[in-house]
């Protein structure tokens, strides 16, 4: 992921490819793909209290995680 730099393009990127080895089998993990839509939302358009919104989200969740 990169912020880039200020007053230039930005790409926000997880770096994890589509991983076709573990369709179907329940496995794959999202998250970079959630924070990197939260770093853009904050970095390139100043929606801070959005970006807090998602990771606010993932904290609750993460919480309750139940253990397999």
């Amino acid at each position: 992921m990169s912020r880039g730099d200020v007053g230039r393009t930005a790409l926000y990127e997880p770096i994890h490819g589509s991983a076709p080895t573990l369709a179907g089998k329940d496995v794959a993990c999202p998250l970079g793909a959630i924070f990197s839509a939260a770093m853009m939302l904050e970095e390139s358009f100043g929606l801070k209290r959005e970006s807090q919104w998602i990771e606010a989200r993932w904290t609750a969740c993460s919480s309750k995680a139940i253990e397999p």
